[in-house]
């Protein structure tokens, strides 16, 4: 194309032009980004903007299933009225806060099996994972205490908070640097 001097029709001149001028300043921001994201104080003062992204709760639920809920009956189970479910996990409730063993009722009355094969652990979650109104009960509850009912689009919950932890900013600081620079800011 050059030894047939394509690049010196003026049309194709100012597209190379613009092209290389835009090659140019992609690589300034490219540059300018890797230093703030290099740069620790951003990182960090992003990291504590946001803590409650790094925030995780360890929790246990028990399931009573609604009808229609996509969660499946259990062998033997027969269906429950919204108001059967309601009655049974609010005597769930009372007999838990009487001291009755979390782990064995969840075992025996879960409709999530998965979870309450485990004594209804679902082990650390962080925002985002779990549906809005189960989320929303689990984060504010404080460590060892039991929520009242929850009611989601799988039935009624019961939930347990186990332990609270944030990580630590070097154990997410990897993690932020992944960020692009306009998410630091």
């Amino acid at each position: 194309a050059r030894t047939l001097r394509y690049n010196q029709d003026p049309k194709i001149a100012a597209q190379l032009a613009f092209q290389a001028e835009q090659a140019l300043a992609n690589s300034f921001l490219n540059a300018e980004m890797q230093k703030a994201l290099a740069d620790e104080a951003n990182i960090r003062e992003f990291y504590e903007r946001n803590k409650s992204i790094y925030k995780q709760v360890h929790a246990r639920h028990i399931l009573i299933r609604l009808p229609g809920s996509v969660v499946p009956l259990r062998e033997g189970q027969k269906e429950k009225t919204e108001e059967e479910a309601l009655a049974h996990v609010q005597e769930l409730r009372k007999r838990l806060v009487a001291g009755d063993d979390f782990e064995a009722i969840a075992k025996a009355e879960s409709d999530d099996v998965g979870s309450g094969s485990r004594g209804g652990d679902l082990g650390f979650f962080s925002a985002g994972q779990m549906v809005a109104p189960f989320e929303a009960a689990a984060f504010a509850l404080k460590e060892k205490e039991i929520s009242e009912p929850v009611r989601t689009q799988f039935g009624f919950h019961i939930i347990q908070m186990l332990e609270i932890k944030e990580r630590a900013f070097d154990e997410v600081k990897a993690e932020i640097k992944e960020k692009s620079g306009t998410e630091l800011r």
